[in-house]
C-alpha cells in the first residue's frame, strides 16, 4: 500500500478525508456522500450565526 493505515488515520478525523477503515477486510472505505452533507451542514451553522449576529446588531441599532 502506498499510504499506511497511521498515516491515514490522521486524516479522517480533521475531516480532509470522509472515509473510514474496515480493519477486517482490511480497506478503505469512501464516503463520498458525506462531504455534500458536511458542507451543507457548515453553511447551515455559518447562515445561523449570522443570522443571530444580524438580530444582535439590530437591537442595538434600535436602541
Amino acid at each position: 500500500h502506498p499510504f499506511s493505515c497511521s498515516e491515514i488515520v490522521t486524516f479522517i478525523p480533521t475531516g480532509m478525508l470522509s472515509s473510514r477503515i474496515d480493519k477486517v477486510e482490511d480497506t478503505l472505505i469512501t464516503d463520498f456522500e458525506d462531504v455534500g452533507a458536511k458542507q451543507y451542514q457548515r453553511i447551515c451553522v455559518a447562515s445561523d450565526d449570522l443570522t443571530n449576529q444580524l438580530q444582535r446588531l439590530s437591537r442595538v441599532i434600535d436602541m
